[in-house]
């Protein structure tokens, strides 16, 4: 039975740890599609010989936009320019809403690559073409944090960039510092001919990081004065820009500009990430060579009544205003410049910008287009190519044809001068391979969700068997066992080498080896248990009332338990829910045992509404009542505990007053000696906690005995780490566990007693009376187990979710202990998770010990736990996420990981359980 349970454990940990890791192959794949050859298009002379990009990083559009207390702009020079010769609107982006992902869109055209997850925002992990890469000469300057990740790599040679360092002075000098270096630069070209004759060249960018207003918007806040000031700084300098060029160039009228942002931040913390309105919306404004000037006034259809408000707020023409997508910027640049479009671009040509002309929009539209279907085939080139053909789908039928089609007429249009249409057409051409192009970026996942989901529903399949091959679960039911042929072994191997030769032909990484052997082997282990299924499905037959009435309330538990997982207060109904169950399935005469359950549950409640406990401020207060409680419910514990009769000694009444008196005194003591307790209370408090893990083992190893030992020294050195709330939801929890188990312990005690009442020993057969009462108990035992399991599930995840959250760790706060006198936050977080590690250390002893009551081994609530875990992990694969912040991104693996964990954990929690209630020492040395 242990060799079983110990090969299904490791079996258990090698594929769920391949499950864990699937989720970076589905869902933090490369999107950048390689080998995309660019396209090489020309319509004559282009319409900007340079092009200048202002970017004013953490910029919002409303503080842009509006105007101030005094009824006039913040940034009066670009004010002049929106009214009288320039295209305006908002650039919408998405979260993350980082610098490094803004930039990319805004100069590669398409959003974060999902692998960069991994690399910290360090290096790319994968080379993408930008804009930057196809200019003549671009020269960059700004922040160290953005400009170096585009002139990386020989091919980039052409890129030169000059960052700044971060200081402590006035951070608008960040941007007065970029401004001073464009101006040196123009100025070494009056003495520089070779650096003259690069300025004079076409294709040319020049791309100022502005720094300094996201820096005051961190420091202070979006709504205070330095961040709005910066914004009049940014002005001027671009101001000063402008008649720079004008006076270098001679006004020759070849300089386009845009003015942008790469994201916005939040009131009032002045943070960014999310995906709220403050944080997509950016301004964006552009003018000079190739610009529509957008003088005449234009419908407004597609803004929202929302946006048109927000701009009559701004004092602005909603007719004049025209939004694009931060990808668009990209196209719009290569547009202006006469360049080939970067080919990872997924943005538009953003028509209302450019002022070339109808017959000039229609070929770039029809350039822009056919760019698309370019990356669109080479992505579907290289699927076909790592894909079973038999499974290969395309992204429709004759989707090639289709697209020549269209190319054709879109020709066919142009030749004939209908430039109208052929824009039209180019349109829907664009969109149709954006959609095909998709499809193939994320083809891989279908298959891989398949495998890893049959893998999933396989291993819950042979755990659910394995519990019925447990004797606790179908005792006294025979099961010949199918012993493994010398063929089956031979078909399984062979199935394995034809899929590894069929892989092996394709460009694949190794995961998908594994990917695709796991399910073959886990179904051929179902297969060698297909007697222990068919008496399974037998003994389910029999219980089917009992069955329809847990398998909805379990699904019903279960949906609320995933939904607790992204809101707290969803816990409230189910902690309700499991009292309910607690009181109707546990037949115990024992009534204060049941009211205590129940109002146990209920005192849980408020612990959800409260701030989770490393967000919230010290309560010592609350601290010293938990010391009293504590206290309290270790005489409870010790007068309840001595009517029992125990043929061993039980805990010594001194030892639980040493303990109790000791743990509600320290907090006290603490408010007469400033934030630290004295010498001899600090040294008392680190001896506790150790001997909480050493006095236990001295005493007896009756359940009873060891339990409140356990209870009374880990309830101590839980009160020396509370800081407020947490003393009391841990006397909460003890207390529950304990009744729990008197709970179980008196159910079991009852069977047993009315089995031996029903006997009538002279009349019946024993055989007969043998196999009656393991038909009949079969089914009981059976749903008891499920019960039981779904309450130890609820426990698990309450012992987290009661006072944590996965989204409290993201904003901790580090708090000195007063009896422990450290002040390194990485200690402190340790001993934070040594706290949470306390409360599953409860849940393990507790199910030990109804283990150890009930004279049963317990494995067939772990092999229960595993089912409920999987498909717990089936919902969360799919709530996995590769969009929005990167808090919101790591929240979603780690809710992944929690649920595949939950088994694993529990495992270790009952062997840490069963040492610390079976350890035994020597008589004369137990107290």
């Amino acid at each position: 039975m242990y060799k079983n349970l110990l090969t299904f454990l490791i079996g258990h940990v090698i594929v769920h740890g391949v499950v864990l890791l699937s989720i970076f192959d589905i869902y933090y794949q490369s999107t950048v599609v390689e080998n995309i050859r660019p396209l090489q298009w020309s319509i004559g002379n282009a319409a900007a010989t340079r092009l200048v990009l202002f970017v004013a990083d953490g910029l919002r559009a409303d503080k842009f936009y509006e105007l101030n207390e005094e009824n006039t702009s913040r940034a009066p020079f670009l004010r002049d320019i929106i009214l009288h010769n320039a295209t305006w609107g908002v650039s919408h982006t998405r979260a993350p809403t980082e610098s490094r992902p803004a930039h990319i869109a805004m100069l590669g055209g398409f959003f974060e690559d999902p692998n960069t997850l991994m690399a910290k925002f360090q290096d790319n992990l994968v080379e993408f073409d930008t804009v930057l890469n196809e200019s003549r000469e671009t020269w960059a300057w700004g922040g160290s944090d953005v400009l170096p990740f585009f002139n990386k790599g020989s091919a980039r040679s052409h890129v030169h960039v000059d960052c700044h360092d971060y200081n402590e002075g006035k951070l608008s000098k960040l941007d007065v510092w970029v401004f001073n270096k464009v101006k040196e630069l123009f100025s070494n070209a009056k003495s520089n001919e070779k650096l003259r004759e690069k300025l004079m060249q076409d294709k040319i960018i020049f791309f100022l990081h502005l720094a300094g207003i996201d820096s005051n918007g961190h420091r202070h806040h979006p709504g205070s004065r330095f961040y709005l000031e910066n914004i009049g700084v940014v002005d001027q300098g671009i101001e000063e820009i402008v008649e720079l060029f004008n006076g270098f160039y001679r006004n020759d009228e070849k300089t386009a500009y845009i003015f942008t942002a790469d994201h916005g931040m939040t009131d009032p913390d002045g943070g960014h990430g999310g995906g709220s309105p403050t944080e997509i919306k950016t301004p964006i404004v552009s003018w000079g060579a190739g610009i529509s000037s957008k003088l005449v006034e234009t419908a407004a259809s597609e803004l929202t009544n929302e946006e048109i408000k927000e701009t009559n707020n701004w004092r602005l023409n909603p007719k004049m205003r025209s939004d694009i997508s931060q990808l668009d910027i990209s196209v719009m640049m290569a547009a202006l410049l006469g360049v080939p479009y970067p080919v990872n671009s997924l943005g538009s040509l953003p028509m209302a910008y450019l002022g070339g002309g109808e017959r000039v929009n229609a070929l770039q539209s029809f350039a822009r287009a056919s760019q698309m279907v370019e990356g669109f085939f080479t992505k579907k080139s290289y699927v076909q190519k790592n894909v079973f053909y038999i499974w290969f789908r395309s992204f429709q039928r004759n989707e090639v044809k289709i697209c020549d089609e269209m190319i054709f007429n879109i020709k066919k249009k142009l030749d004939n001068g209908n430039y109208g249409p052929a824009i039209a057409k180019s349109k829907i051409l664009f969109e149709y391979a954006t959609k095909g192009l998709q499809y193939y970026q994320y083809y891989h996942r279908t298959n891989i969700y398949m495998c890893i989901i049959s893998s999933l529903f396989g291993w819950m399949i042979l755990a659910t068997l394995m519990a019925f091959q447990e004797k606790t679960f179908i005792q006294g039911t025979r099961t010949e066992v199918v012993k493994t042929s010398f063929v089956s072994y031979f078909g399984l191997v062979f199935a394995i080498c034809i899929l590894l030769i069929r892989l092996r032909m394709f460009e694949v990484t190794w995961s998908y080896y594994i990917y695709v052997i796991m399910p073959v082997l886990i179904w051929y282990l179902v297969s060698t248990k297909i007697p222990y299924l068919l008496s399974a499905m037998k003994i389910l037959q029999k219980g089917r009332v009992g069955v329809a009435f847990f398998i909805p309330l379990m699904a019903a538990c279960l949906y609320i338990s995933t939904a607790g997982f992204f809101k707290k207060n969803v816990f409230i109904v189910l902690t309700i829910a499991v009292s309910i169950i607690g009181l109707i399935t546990t037949k115990s005469k024992n009534r204060l045992a049941k009211v205590a359950w129940a109002a146990l549950c209920l005192c849980l409640l408020p612990f959800f509404r409260f701030t989770e406990i490393v967000r919230s401020d010290e309560k010592k207060d609350l601290v010293f009542l938990g010391g009293i409680c504590a206290s309290f419910l270790c005489f409870c514990l010790r007068i309840l505990h001595s009517k029992r009769k125990r043929k061993e000694p039980a805990v010594p009444r001194r030892t639980i007053v040493l303990c109790s008196y000791i743990t509600s005194i320290l907090p006290f003591t603490s408010g007469f000696f400033g934030y630290f307790a004295p010498v001899y209370s600090t040294l008392l408090a680190r001896g506790i906690l150790f001997f909480s893990w050493v006095i236990p083992i001295f005493c007896s190893t009756d359940v009873y005995d060891r339990l409140v030992t356990l209870h009374i020294w880990h309830l101590s050195s839980y009160i020396l780490l509370s800081q407020g709330h947490d003393a009391l939801f841990y006397v909460i929890w003890t207390a529950l566990l304990h009744t729990w188990i008197i709970l179980e312990d008196e159910q079991s005690i009852l069977k047993m007693t009315n089995i031996t009442q029903d006997k009538d020993i002279e009349n019946v057969d024993p055989e007969a009376e043998l196999r009656s009462e393991n038909t009949r108990n079969q089914n009981l035992s059976g749903l008891d187990d499920v019960r039981r399991t779904c309450i130890v599930l609820f426990f698990l995840l309450i012992a987290f979710f009661g006072l944590y959250s996965v989204e409290c760790f993201n904003h901790f706060r580090v708090r000195r202990l007063p009896f422990l006198p450290i002040t390194n936050s990485f200690t402190l977080l340790l001993l934070n998770f040594y706290k949470i590690f306390l409360h599953y250390l409860t849940v393990g002893i507790s199910i030990c010990a109804i283990a150890s009551l009930r004279k049963t081994s317990g494995f067939v609530n772990l092999y229960i736990a595993v089912i409920l875990s999987d498909i717990l992990t089936v919902y969360f694969l799919f709530q996995v996420r590769d969009t929005g912040s990167w808090a919101e991104i790591g929240f979603s693996i780690a809710n992944f990981g929690i649920v595949i964990g939950l088994p694993i954990g529990l495992l270790i929690l009952v062997l840490i359980g069963k040492m610390l209630l079976s350890i035994r020492l020597p008589k004369r040395l137990q107290l």
